[in-house]
């Protein structure tokens, strides 16, 4: 047998050689990772960290190497470190009453109904103040008196899902509340370290709102302060659709062009060298605070003082220990930064840019600026395509096109808007042609992009890649640039990038079945698998309200499909057809595979209904009606179709009603029936028997009478409802499905996941691992 040794002996890490930073930060985020994921307790940290450095100075003392030991000590101080973080919960609790003196902390968020602020007592954290039908607008400093009930931001409630308490503790906010006007009292101003700050960028955006239209105005927002609250949803998707979205964010490239600007701008005024470079960081330190200290600025600010710094006094810079002294930063002021995307793609894009370019510059047959903008646009695409994909579930086939032909647009435009800026201050008429050109280059990028994204398969949607493809990627990247080199590298990499090919489309079978209630707030959705047999109930839920882009379909259900690797459905059954049942399945079938519709009785004049069947036809999607007595039978799962009859009903009344079996093992789909269908239903003295009941109209008290209750028997009783002012569920309604199962609700428990061998069942909800 071969042994691992003469595998592993020629193995050469040079890029990373002669670089303690990089290895310290490298320790010290894998300690922040192992925090994360394992969450050890904290005693336990302060004795494992104390115990190293203790070990550490005993064998320093000792004249011995204690290279590895350093390393663990970093690690062991990143765990604990960044539990500080992890561990710190809400002081406020959830539904209470509080009566709070505090301060507005940022710039208000405003929206045509209503008005968000990130509020902070002087002594305690942060909370997102949500106040609705208010005409009056405070600012940053104002401090107020406010009488809030508090809620604790939901982490994640699906599998795979969006964690918004972590989003928000990012962010140093711990709890929301939503009041009127009339709770708030105001008291007086204030004025603290950050006031310049925060007024240069309501000025910055004040000015350019005069200046242009809406929509470029939105754009240059974006581009120059990090403020994409106007941003339409279509231009944003645009962007990501063709895998451009890093030009509408700050990142280094517009710090660069920034200090560009101020150097070019300096030369006037005939400064020494060290003048200029202090000069022009005091600018662009300004300016990273100015739009709010994010990773990708404050890396590039760090990362050019480093270059700046060492230039004055002709140090040699080595631009990949700058790297990691900027991620060490920035992860030691909040780890939970780490898990931002923002970092990992501009880290990520900059490692990649790099350490690859030269490599691929010398692969290319022709020479001079394309050549560059290839290199280089390809670079940071292999470095940052597994992270794209991760989070935003598809892949851009034009990304290289997208770059080409919008990314050199983008310092224009930035210069462009900056001299608008400065002269618009001044007296606006002076900045009327800068503005005018840029305007014409914005809606030029925006067409472009626009075209460029409405092309055939311009995004391919990719089911999340799992960690081990990830892994395996960027070790064949390494291997196939040289970086790694070891024994039989091509053969190593025939089987990696075999691995990943697999692993990309790989979906898992279920031997048993599974079922997820999924949290789609205040509607219906579930997804049924078992085998290779993928079955949607429903895709609706909450409705986009007044002001928001949200859409259950884009937002909710698509996302946890792909991070579950689903990418194809082989049949959708929908209840009916009011929005918090079918609101998200237009653009599931856009984007998705879907072979199959079922549906009760077709309803008549119905516009969201009569989009869907336009799509469906266009995607050669066919749509049946069922109705009682039918069966639909799907690998070992079957289908009893017990509603709608043949008597003419109101929408909720012909809902489809069916039972689902699997084996032993059934499931009563009610859809919002209501005590007129239960009725029905009991009268033909179908058997209604089930394990599980999915409880009609969101636990209203129009349905789950008594009398349907006892025919039905439940086991397991599930709610899928969200935040509503109907009153659902019905507290008479709780009360009675307890005396007969168990019972959960989305609201509360988040997705109910159910598994079955047929015989046996197994019921958790995701609250269980990431509580609510």
């Amino acid at each position: 047998m071969l042994s691992v040794q003469k595998y592993l002996k020629n193995i050469s890490f040079e890029f990373i050689y002669r670089r303690p930073l990089f290895y310290i930060c490298i320790a010290y985020i894998a300690g922040i990772v192992i925090s994360y994921t394992f969450r050890p307790h904290l005693i336990a940290q302060i004795v494992l960290f104390a115990t190293a450095v203790i070990i550490s100075l005993f064998t320093y003392l000792k004249r011995q190497d204690i290279t590895v030991l350093i390393l663990l000590d970093v690690m062991f101080f990143g765990i604990f470190y960044s539990m500080l973080f992890f561990n710190v919960n809400s002081m406020y609790e959830s539904g209470r009453e509080y009566v709070l003196d505090v301060m507005v902390y940022d710039s208000p968020m405003i929206e045509d109904y209503r008005t968000s602020y990130i509020v902070k007592p002087e002594k305690g954290q942060a909370i997102l103040l949500n106040v609705y039908n208010s005409n009056k607008i405070y600012k940053y400093g104002d401090t107020l008196r406010i009488r809030v009930k508090t809620e604790i931001p939901k982490g994640e409630t699906n599998p795979g899902g969006f964690n918004y308490r972590d989003y928000l503790k990012k962010k140093g906010i711990y709890a929301t509340a939503s009041i009127s006007e009339k709770d708030i009292l105001y008291i007086g101003h204030k004025i603290d370290i950050r006031t310049p700050f925060i007024n240069s960028r309501e000025w910055i955006e004040n000015i350019i709102n005069k200046l242009y239209p809406g929509k470029e105005a939105a754009f240059l927002n974006s581009l120059i302060i990090g403020d994409r609250t106007d941003l339409e949803s279509d231009v944003e998707d645009s962007f990501i659709n063709t895998g451009i979205i890093h030009a509408l964010a700050i990142s280094g490239l517009h710090v660069n062009i920034l200090l560009l600007f101020i150097f070019y701008v300096l030369k006037l005024f005939k400064l020494s060298e060290v003048k200029r470079n202090i000069t022009a960081l005091s600018f662009i330190g300004f300016y990273t605070l100015t739009v709010g200290a994010m990773p990708s600025v404050t890396r590039a600010f760090i990362m050019a003082a480093v270059v700046l710094i060492g230039n004055t006094y002709d140090e040699e810079i080595d631009v990949l220990s700058g790297i990691a002294l900027a991620a060490f930063i920035i992860l030691f002021i909040n780890p939970l930064n780490l898990f931002d995307i923002g970092f990992q793609l501009s880290f990520g894009a900059t490692l990649a840019i790099l350490l690859i370019y030269r490599k691929l510059s010398g692969l290319i047959p022709f020479k001079g600026y394309i050549a560059d903008a290839v290199s280089s646009t390809i670079s940071a695409e292999i470095g940052v395509l597994p992270v794209s994909i991760y989070y935003f579930f598809r892949l851009p086939v034009y990304s290289l096109l997208a770059n080409l032909i919008i990314v050199p647009l983008i310092p224009v435009i930035f210069v462009l808007g900056i001299i608008s800026i400065i002269l618009g201050s001044i007296f606006w008429p002076m900045s009327y042609i800068f503005v005018f050109l840029n305007t014409m280059l914005i809606r030029l990028s925006i067409a472009i992009t626009g075209q460029i994204s409405s092309l055939p398969y311009s995004a391919i949607p990719m089911q999340r890649p799992y960690i081990a493809v990830i892994a395996a990627y960027y070790i064949f990247v390494f291997i196939s640039l040289g970086f790694i080199k070891i024994s039989y590298d091509r053969y190593v990499s025939a089987c990696l990038a075999l691995f990943i090919f697999l692993g990309i489309y790989f979906e898992p079978i279920c031997r048993n079945m599974n079922i997820t209630f999924i949290d789609v707030g205040q509607g219906d959705s579930s997804l049924i698998r078992h085998g290779r047999t993928k079955i949607l109930v429903d895709a609706g839920g909450s409705v986009k309200s007044k002001g928001s882009d949200f859409d259950v379909g884009e937002d909710v259900l698509i996302p946890f499909l792909l991070s579950n690797h689903v990418t194809s459905i082989d049949v959708v059954f929908v209840s009916h057809t009011d929005n918090d049942h079918m609101g998200g399945l237009l653009p599931l079938i856009e984007k998705m595979k879907v072979k199959h519709i079922f549906l009760g009785e077709e309803p008549e004049n119905n516009a969201l209904f009569n989009r869907l069947k336009e799509t469906a036809r266009s995607k050669n999607i066919p749509i049946s009606y069922l109705k009682r007595g039918d069966r639909v039978s799907l690998g070992k799962i079957n289908i009893q179709v017990l509603n709608p009859s043949e008597n003419k009903e109101d929408v909720n009344n012909t809902s489809l009603v069916f039972k689902l079996s699997y084996k032993d093992a059934d499931v009563l789909y009610t859809g919002d029936i209501e005590m007129k269908g239960e009725a029905d239903m009991l009268k033909s003295d179908m058997d209604l028997d089930a394990d599980i009941l999915k409880v009609a109209h969101h636990g209203s008290s129009t349905s789950s009478t008594r009398v349907f209750l006892d025919k039905v028997k439940p086991a397991v009783s599930i709610i899928s409802v969200g935040k509503n002012n109907y009153g659902h569920p019905d507290d008479e309604v709780l009360l009675r499905l307890s005396e007969y199962s168990r019972v959960y609700r989305t609201d509360n428990d988040g997705a109910v996941i159910i598994n079955t061998d047929g015989k046996y069942i197994k019921v958790k909800s995701w609250s269980d691992k990431y509580g609510l």
